[in-house]
């Protein structure tokens, strides 16, 4: 038994599935099976039940997976400890999210990058219906809980979707009084799968929630082309506040900020504790990220409104 078993048992632990673990450890199925197999015949028990590529532990692999995280654990952070004593935290973190996410938090990655450079950051942009995996990825951002209970999910914020439009716009075709108001409007419409959305929900300031069909001639997945066109006067768009808040450009958020459309963001990442010193230090960063961000977001309305 050498470090190399344990640390392919642990992976595929976690994955549950031989087929992805073997990609994350760069390594083929059959060798990966031959060294679990050549684990459990030196232990005598099995580890695992087996339905394919599909496993689940047995009740004692999650008891030796649980001797075998801690192990790891305490191995990876003595091996961070030495390798950063000087130069700090070091190693690429892979961190997936919608695109939507990575456009509205750009300025996450930025801040961390300059406390941290010698962090290597690989930024992955996933669909709306992939966001609730972790595929390969260290750390995610999602605005929906995973599918996968061995994942620990962390609300870091529920940051509003506001509605925006160009004065340009607005001087052109009305300003709506309230939401119910925009199915009068050209609608800059969103979805994962392209196709329009039908209707936007949104919950006003006692948080009630409500909804509103709406319909226009422009639908995209990206919130960064959806800020573009609707700075470009081609209609209203619903964006998330961190997106728009610290923009000087020449727009107004509608209806004071009062009535939005609720967006939660989760963190996720892997139940166990052997993770490396970047992941954790990624993860630390976000949370106070996120933190400081939740507090500006009222504040943001407010000096938006009193601008306007």
């Amino acid at each position: 038994m050498n470090i190399e078993v344990l640390r392919a048992f642990h992976t595929t632990a976690i994955f549950a599935n031989v087929s992805k673990a073997a990609a994350q450890l760069g390594t083929s199925q059959s060798v990966l099976s031959r060294k679990i197999k050549a684990l459990e015949a030196e232990l005598q028990v099995d580890l695992f039940h087996r339905a394919g590529n599909s496993i689940q532990l047995t009740h004692k692999g999650r008891r030796f997976f649980t001797t075998v995280d801690n192990m790891l654990g305490e191995l990876n952070q003595g091996l961070d400890s030495l390798r950063s004593a000087d130069t700090g935290a070091t190693g690429s973190v892979m961190v997936a999210a919608p695109a939507s996410l990575l456009e509205a938090h750009a300025k996450l990655f930025q801040s961390l990058n300059a406390s941290h450079p010698g962090i290597q950051l690989n930024l992955r942009s996933v669909s709306a219906r992939d966001a609730g995996q972790m595929a390969d990825a260290d750390i995610m951002i999602s605005n929906n809980l995973p599918t996968d209970q061995n994942l620990i999910a962390r609300k870091v914020a529920d940051e509003p979707a506001v509605f925006c439009a160009s004065r340009d716009y607005l001087a052109r075709h009305g300003t709506p009084s309230d939401p119910s108001q925009l199915r009068n409007h050209n609608c800059l419409t969103g979805g994962a799968a392209l196709k329009p959305e039908a209707d936007w929900l949104w919950r006003n300031a006692n948080g009630q929630e409500q909804s509103v069909t709406v319909s226009g001639v422009i639908t995209t997945d990206s919130m960064g082309v959806a800020k573009r066109m609707m700075l470009g006067g081609a209609g209203i768009a619903c964006l998330p506040l961190g997106l728009v808040m610290d923009s000087a450009y020449d727009f107004e958020i509608l209806f004071d900020g009062e009535c939005y459309r609720p967006m939660s963001i989760y963190l996720v990442y892997p139940a166990n504790k052997y993770m490396a010193q970047s992941v954790r230090v990624t993860i630390d960063h976000t949370l106070h990220y996120f933190e400081q961000l939740q507090a500006r977001f009222g504040e943001a309305l407010q000096a938006r409104s009193s601008r306007s």
